[in-house]
């Protein structure tokens, strides 16, 4: 089954824009394969509606992001944030075979320089458990 991101891009909300781009690039960086769907453009009307119905009946909120497996809703950005704060990101997306790498895996790999890319970019934006995104930590004493 394939990993589907359903977002808008046309949100007025920075917080709901900025949680649509940690999902789309974790996923990205992970080497996840997944689906992204627009729900703001007008040829995914129909396909936004049978979301959202979908959504209402789970009493969840309709604000993208919304993530899916197949046609099953796995959730939205918290429970994302969740799985990857529990390293459960690959049960949590129910990825068939192999699965992405993990950090410990790639701290064992040669390339270390992967590894201190990677966290760099989830440091900065508070994704790793029991950090604040870079720009919120004071530098004065």
């Amino acid at each position: 089954m394939a990993v589907r991101v359903f977002y808008s891009s046309l949100s007025g909300s920075l917080a709901i824009k900025k949680q649509q781009n940690d999902i789309i690039d974790l996923l990205s960086a992970k080497n996840v394969q997944f689906e992204k769907i627009d729900l703001s453009e007008p040829n995914n009307e129909e396909t936004k509606n049978a979301i959202y119905e979908g959504i209402k009946k789970l009493e969840r909120s309709i604000v993208p992001p919304h993530i899916f497996s197949g046609d099953e809703y796995l959730g939205g950005y918290s429970e994302f944030k969740e799985a990857i704060e529990m390293e459960e990101l690959e049960s949590f997306l129910k990825l068939p075979g192999d699965k992405p790498k993990s950090f410990a895996c790639l701290a064992k790999d040669e390339s270390s320089d992967e590894v201190v890319c990677m966290l760099c970019v989830f440091a900065c934006k508070g994704l790793i458990a029991n950090t604040s995104p870079l720009h919120e930590i004071s530098t004065t004493t």
